[in-house]
């Protein structure tokens, strides 16, 4: 089932149209939302694996002229946001979930579009707008899954 659902978000990832805002591509990146939902699930060590090997063969698919930058952002995401989940105080935890998944996707989208945009000329204005629009794309898709889609919330 599992092999099943990453096929289909690779599918489906590659069918949504993009938009660019200035030279950066932006939709919402559904396989790191997977791979978030995942690492409640799994420990630590296993999920950071999977991350590694379903963000390189993204990175092979989408990104081929810099390859390791998806992978890279998506393995400093996820190391950052199991290390919250961590955290014993539940009820700090739930309270500020979203928050701190926006805050790690800005972070995780700051390294992508620095990486992207090294050698260009491109204003800092357009790397924070396109950082702040796929961000808020991301952390839409995550809320509509978990609230809509899953039976029993995960983020709660």
């Amino acid at each position: 089932m599992v092999y099943f659902v990453i096929a289909f978000i690779f599918i489906l990832q590659y069918n949504i149209p993009l938009f660019h805002i200035s030279s950066f591509p932006v939709i919402p990146d559904l396989l790191f939302s997977f791979i978030l939902f995942a690492s409640f699930k799994y420990s630590r060590s296993k999920i950071l694996i999977v991350a590694f090997l379903l963000s390189l063969i993204q990175d092979f698919q989408i990104n081929f002229d810099m390859i390791g930058s998806i992978t890279f952002s998506n393995l400093t995401a996820i190391y950052i946001f199991s290390s919250i989940l961590l955290l014993k105080n539940s009820t700090v935890r739930n309270l500020i979930l979203y928050l701190i998944i926006f805050v790690v996707l800005a972070f995780k989208y700051l390294i992508f579009y620095s990486i992207l945009s090294f050698g260009k000329d491109i204003s800092i204005l357009t790397i924070a707008n396109a950082i702040a629009v796929q961000s808020f794309l991301t952390i839409s898709v995550v809320a509509i899954v978990n609230e809509m889609i899953l039976p029993n919330k995960i983020l709660k």
